[in-house]
């Protein structure tokens, strides 16, 4: 077994050992070229979460597509950790320009957004250009 195969089991010791022998946070993991964080917020996994950021993963990594852990993000209690460890909320995926709160509003996932906009610093921004990638206010 490896880090993926930990953090998609959830098995929080086995994580804290491999960081423990000093794997890499912050690495890309193969196949998929996504951040072990990403791999925790997409699992739905805080406690692997806040164990992965209090090692020192950067929450604004970008993983090989472009997208942030917060691309992941599905719970709003995950959501507030990664913001506490300084994720950007309104950081863009290059090739499509959406962000976290755009994610959250094609989800209709209500408490997600709520927690994401209560950090957006340029909401104007995020809804002119959620319009533009996809066709519709993400707040409609």
């Amino acid at each position: 077994m490896d880090l993926i195969d930990f953090i998609e089991s959830g098995d929080l010791e086995a994580v804290k050992n491999a960081i423990a022998a000093g794997v890499e946070v912050d690495k890309w993991l193969f196949p998929r070229g996504i951040t072990p964080l990403s791999i925790a917020v997409e699992a739905g996994c805080p406690e692997i979460v806040d164990v992965l950021l209090a090692a020192g993963a950067d929450p604004n990594e970008r993983n090989r597509d472009g997208t942030t852990a917060l691309s992941f993000v599905r719970d709003p209690v995950i959501a507030d950790l990664l913001i506490l460890h300084g994720a950007t909320v309104d950081r863009e995926v290059p090739e499509h320009g959406e962000t976290s709160v755009h994610c959250a509003a094609m989800a209709g996932d209500v408490r997600l957004l709520d927690a994401l906009l209560k950090t957006s610093s340029d909401l104007r921004h995020v809804i002119d250009n959620f319009d533009w990638c996809f066709g519709m206010n993400p707040l409609s």
